[in-house]
């Protein structure tokens, strides 16, 4: 009792020390430096990141928090700027998304998983509404957020090279079921937790050196645009070696979508030029290897043959993805309308998948987004989900197709963040859950760019 007093006491003279510092030094400027910080902080996922029974505290998470308490003490000291200031609409549809989802409240079983679901579904929301409405330069933003990747790459690189000399796991970070023991090689996740998590974000930096390059811009504009190819290959490599087959179609996809709009932009010439040279040399680069090397042989045909059976579903993990969603649709019908509340799949699905886990402890996802969020929150906030998720995307490409200079900084923010996007919503299909912060730390970015010139 005197130990939970003490607690008590010390968090109160915690949130009362911070709020008085806020009170007065906090400024409206504050709420940008904030989001630069947000931005940086999306490859931090895992690495660091402190376990709560059961939750990851994330850096992200933090700032957001910091980020609100900063607003609430603005709007208290009646900034003059927050009180002009009108807010981005993406906002008040993320409020009715979870008054909508209030019915599948009644149906939760487990409280815990709900709880700390929801906590995260609500700070990745307040990440879409701080960029929306308090960032500013974005085409600055991503250009700190391709450097911070760049490190989290670096970081992977010490991750393959340190798990195939035989460090241990407590020294590379890798989680053991993606050490080479596994694969044959390890599968690079670097700070993510998943390597299809780690996948995911590098979407930004890849489309990011693409279309600076078609741009005829450098990365940096203090260094040569020769750099630009190496930045380019590094994060092509270390996407590349997440092994993540549900990334690889993804990025195809949209890069195949990202010619058919640019192609008037940018001239097919222009991309041969820019992109046939490096592209011919690392193919030759990778046949020579793949000829004069039995082991790459070997792993590029395994690669190849998994494939195959993931596409078949006659691989473990696809399997197990299989059974997740057909367990998913066994629940469905009789929660289409209402959903069984957040988190809660897990702990239904446990009776019907016993191999999996069990009701009492039980963390299994559906790996869809969109089959998950209809199940958990109901019908209309599935409805909304995509709604709020696409807009910005056809709000941005409506722009960039009136614009007729594309390689000005806003219209390249619009094209690298809006087949970023894309290519996370194809990616969502094969994964879950909804609170993926990075994507919508992205989505914010976008959404404040429907309001820019």
């Amino acid at each position: 009792m005197l130990n939970l007093l003490a607690l008590s006491l010390l968090g109160i003279s915690f949130l009362g020390s911070v709020s008085l510092f806020l009170w007065r030094y906090s400024r409206y400027s504050w709420l940008d430096k904030i989001c630069t910080l947000l931005v940086i902080s999306l490859p931090f996922e895992r690495i660091p990141s402190l376990d709560l029974g059961g939750a990851n505290l994330r850096i992200g998470q933090l700032l957001v928090v910091f980020g609100f308490w900063t607003l609430i003490i603005l709007f208290l000291k009646k900034d003059t700027e927050l009180l002009k200031s009108k807010f981005h609409n993406i906002g008040y549809l993320m409020v009715l998304f979870l008054v909508l989802s209030i019915p599948s409240w009644l149906a939760v079983a487990d409280q815990r998983r709900f709880w700390i679901t929801s906590l995260a579904t609500w700070l990745s929301f307040g990440a879409t509404f701080l960029l929306a409405n308090f960032s500013k330069n974005i085409y600055q933003k991503l250009k700190y957020l391709v450097v911070s990747l760049a490190f989290a790459c670096i970081f992977g690189v010490y991750q393959f090279l340190g798990d195939l000399v035989g460090l241990p796991i407590t020294l590379t970070g890798l989680r053991e079921q993606y050490t080479k023991i596994v694969f044959g090689i390890p599968r690079i996740h670097s700070t993510a937790l998943e390597p299809l998590y780690f996948a995911g974000m590098l979407f930004l930096p890849i489309f990011f050196c693409i279309f600076v390059t078609l741009a005829k811009k450098r990365i940096f504009t203090k260094i040569s645009g020769f750099y630009n190819f190496l930045f380019l290959f590094l994060f092509l490599t270390i996407f590349t070696l997440t092994l993540s087959k549900s990334a690889y179609l993804a990025l195809g996809i949209s890069l195949l979508f990202a010619v058919i709009l640019s192609i008037k932009k940018f001239p097919i010439w222009t991309i041969l030029r820019s992109f046939g040279g490096p592209l011919a040399i690392g193919a030759a680069g990778l046949t020579l290897i793949v000829l004069y090397s039995q082991r790459a042989a070997f792993l590029l045909q395994d690669l190849v043959s998994n494939f195959y059976d993931t596409i078949n579903f006659q691989f473990a993990s696809s399997i197990e993805r299989l059974d997740f969603i057909r367990t998913a649709l066994i629940l469905l019908p009789e929660n289409a309308v209402f959903g069984i509340g957040s988190g809660q799949f897990g702990y239904w699905a446990s009776f019907l998948l016993k191999n999996y886990g069990n009701a009492a402890d039980s963390y299994l996802i559906v790996n869809n987004v969109y089959l998950e969020v209809w199940l958990e929150f109901g019908f209309l906030p599935l409805l909304l989900f995509i709604f709020i998720i696409t807009k910005p995307l056809w709000v941005n490409i409506k722009k960039l197709i009136n614009s007729e200079n594309w390689i000005k900084d806003s219209n390249l923010s619009r094209l690298i963040l809006t087949f970023s996007l894309f290519a996370y919503y194809l990616q969502w299909v094969t994964f879950s859950p909804i609170f993926i912060m990075p994507i919508f730390i992205l989505l914010g970015l976008l959404a404040k760019l429907e309001i820019e010139d």
